[in-house]
């Protein structure tokens, strides 16, 4: 058993904190839920398709490895700011919301496209993966002043993954293929841009051992 460390006593030969490690965790969030069922088009619902997609991206990360967590695994609805509140809790590393994207009235456009609140590089890495499998409308991350980004300070971006009222869109986001393959984009950009055991801060406190 190795010595206590008792306040003070070694002070000269330690450092005040110790780095422990802890597994990266992702919040994945399914836009909209339960009474919002947000964009709609010929009977097809955001809050349907950002669940699937969510859910296949947790496959996706816990299949290597990575630690994931949904804001929603079912048809509920959430504020934005419970949302972030969430995320908050578990300690999440990083914050990504899934959405679906609907064009004004009289409009026709297409393309995934990403907004934060602050640049990070996790979104440009996210832009790049997508760009692999689908068409982007923005071709860098747009800062947006939305509440669900509003109160995380780790790297957060909304993903809007296509146009649910473009009809050759649509038919491809609601294809478990095309799911998979936008899943597998994020994944990808999760785990070239985020380190898997980030270093956290542990105050030593009075009873602590070295062992």
């Amino acid at each position: 058993m190795g010595p206590l460390l008792r306040a003070g006593a070694l002070i000269p030969l330690l450092p005040c904190v110790a780095l422990a490690l802890r597994p990266f965790l992702v919040v994945v969030d399914p836009g909209h839920g339960g009474r919002d069922p947000g964009a709609c088009w010929r009977g097809l619902r955001e809050k349907d398709l950002t669940l699937r997609i969510a859910r296949r991206l947790k496959g996706e990360l816990r299949r290597r490895g990575i630690l994931c967590r949904l804001t929603r695994e079912s048809d509920r609805y959430l504020s934005p700011r419970r949302r972030a509140r969430l995320a908050r809790r578990w300690g999440a590393d990083c914050f990504i919301s899934i959405h679906a994207n609907a064009a004004p009235p009289g409009c026709r456009r297409r393309g995934a496209s990403v907004y934060v609140r602050r640049p990070n590089p996790l979104a440009w890495e996210v832009l790049r993966c997508l760009r692999e499998v689908t068409r982007l409308e923005l071709v860098h991350p747009r800062r947006a002043e939305l509440a669900v980004l509003r109160d995380l300070r780790v790297p957060a971006l909304l993903v809007e993954v296509g146009y649910i009222d473009n009809p050759a869109e649509a038919w491809r986001l609601y294809t478990a293929r095309f799911q998979r393959r936008l899943a597998a984009a994020i994944r990808r950009a999760v785990e070239r841009c985020c380190p898997l055991e980030p270093l956290r801060v542990h105050r030593v406190r009075r009873g602590d051992t070295l062992w």
